[in-house]
């Protein structure tokens, strides 16, 4: 027992020249070397332009309506909803474990009342605080901090990917709605222009100049239009849930029929140096933050064969009535080294275990690499390849409009038959339509450009939400 603070200055001199003791050791951490992928610099892309990349880069086809359609994604789109919970939860797991950095204080409040058949009743009052620390000597829990924070920025990296995956998502599915409005309209004028000819075939037919056999195929023609502008109709419906669900929205909503029309391809944007690529991808850099943690699980794991010192002190009052509590006290103070001594090589099994992801872990991040540069080239040689066809359909497209005009005279001169006539027509309505879906297939490889250069999109920029700071800050000693 004692009675007096006096008795306690030598015991907190104890502690704290073990507390003094570990301060130093903490410093003490495990060297390693720092993860750095090696990979040699690679070529230049194939082409570049000269337009900079804007974080919200579907605005460079300057369609306020699919700006609106993207907006409203970013807004209400549950997908992304759930990745700002995940990365909500990936700084709460970061400060969990940061909170092993500190000492834990518990306090305790304990009352009880005993009776016997030989004794009176008694009541007992106790009051008392524990305070307990672990001194991280190797840099074991400051390296498990240092992984969760890591993977919180890893977190962070993927909500921003995946806004940008949303954007390019709900762009290309508003060019694809637009098309199938567009080919509707394109059908509609084909059909009444397949109506008119069969009228005139049926006169023709009237008088005796022409066989029956024309007309049939005539209205054969029409019915085929028919068909196709049912299919298209039953597209844009599709297309348009497709958006609804991109934005957060029930299906079930009124179809809103637009005028808009597909926009011209915006000039090329600057593709960069691949190392750029690499530093403004989120993707990459979170498979890079994902690596770092790796590293620094490894970095546990080396320490964790090391041992450990643990501090605990106490202060304690008891007595019989809350009046006389703090008449008895007592406190204590104690230190404990934790050596292992032998595991069955559990803790260097789980070292060759870290190691081993590592080395996984870096040779995925060269492969994504190597994916994103993939990615920019096929975009790039894909657009080249697009405007040669683009420019090709135009070509027949003209071509066929001028053998139609020759065809046509022939048969009502009498020196052609209607099936060539009639081919020609076939195909150049077929030409029609492929030009437009063309044009807009040339659009999504240019957002597939986009989504392969652009880097990260902050959606907090644009959402509704007061204040969720979702940066993510590292708090951990380094």
């Amino acid at each position: 027992m004692i009675t007096s603070a006096k008795g306690l200055i030598p015991i907190f001199h104890s502690w704290l020249w073990m507390i003094g003791i570990s301060a130093i050791l903490v410093g003490c951490h495990v060297p390693r070397e720092v993860v750095k992928p090696s990979f040699e610099e690679a070529p230049p892309f194939r082409i570049s332009g000269t337009e900079a990349i804007e974080e919200f880069w579907w605005t460079a086809f300057g369609d306020p309506s699919l700006d609106q359609q993207v907006q409203e994604a970013l807004d209400g789109s549950l997908t992304l909803t759930a990745a700002r919970e995940r990365l909500r939860a990936a700084k709460a797991l970061a400060h969990r474990e940061s909170s092993a950095l500190y000492p834990e204080l518990d306090g305790t409040v304990e009352t009880g009342y005993s009776k016997s058949d030989n004794t009176d009743a008694a009541e007992d009052y106790e009051l008392g605080l524990a305070v307990g620390y672990e001194a991280d000597l190797w840099g074991r829990i400051d390296s498990l901090v240092e992984a969760e924070q890591l993977r919180g920025r890893a977190e962070e990296e993927a909500y921003h990917a995946a806004a940008l995956s949303l954007s390019a998502q709900v762009t290309i599915a508003w060019f694809e709605f637009v098309e199938a409005l567009r080919q509707k309209d394109l059908l509609t004028q084909q059909l009444k222009n397949n109506q008119k000819i069969v009228k005139i075939l049926e006169a023709r037919f009237s008088s005796g100049q022409i066989g029956s056999a024309d007309v049939l195929r005539q209205r054969q023609l029409i019915e085929s239009t028919r068909e196709q502008l049912y299919a298209v109709e039953s597209r844009i419906g599709i297309q348009w849930h497709q958006l609804q669900l991109l934005k957060g929205k029930a299906p079930q909503e009124s179809l809103i029929v637009t005028e808009a029309e597909l926009p011209t391809l915006p000039p090329l944007p600057q593709t960069g140096l691949p190392s750029d690529l690499v530093q403004r991808r989120p993707d990459l850099r979170q498979a890079f933050y994902d690596l770092k943690a790796l590293d620094a699980d490894l970095a546990a794991a080396v320490a964790n064969q090391y041992p450990r010192l643990n501090l605990t002190a106490s202060i304690s009052a008891s007595a019989e009535s809350p009046e006389k509590l703090f008449d008895t006290w007592m406190a204590s103070v104690a230190g404990q080294i934790v050596a292992p001594l032998f595991d069955g090589g559990q803790r260097r099994a789980e070292m060759d275990r870290r190691e081993a992801l590592l080395r996984a872990g870096v040779a995925n991040y060269m492969q994504a690499t190597l994916e994103a540069f993939r990615e920019v080239e096929d975009a790039l040689l894909g657009e080249t390849q697009q405007h040669r066809i683009v420019k090709s359909l135009e070509r027949q497209l003209t071509l066929n409009e001028k053998t139609y005009k020759q065809l046509r005279g022939q048969y009502i001169h009498g020196a052609s038959d209607y099936l060539s006539v009639l081919n020609n027509l076939i195909e150049g309505q077929r030409l029609q339509r492929d030009l437009l879906t063309a044009r807009r297939e040339l659009l999504e490889i240019r957002v597939a450009l986009y989504r392969s250069l652009a880097g990260g999109i902050e959606p907090l920029k644009k959402l509704s939400e007061p204040s969720s700071d979702l940066s993510f800050k590292e708090t951990s000693k380094q």
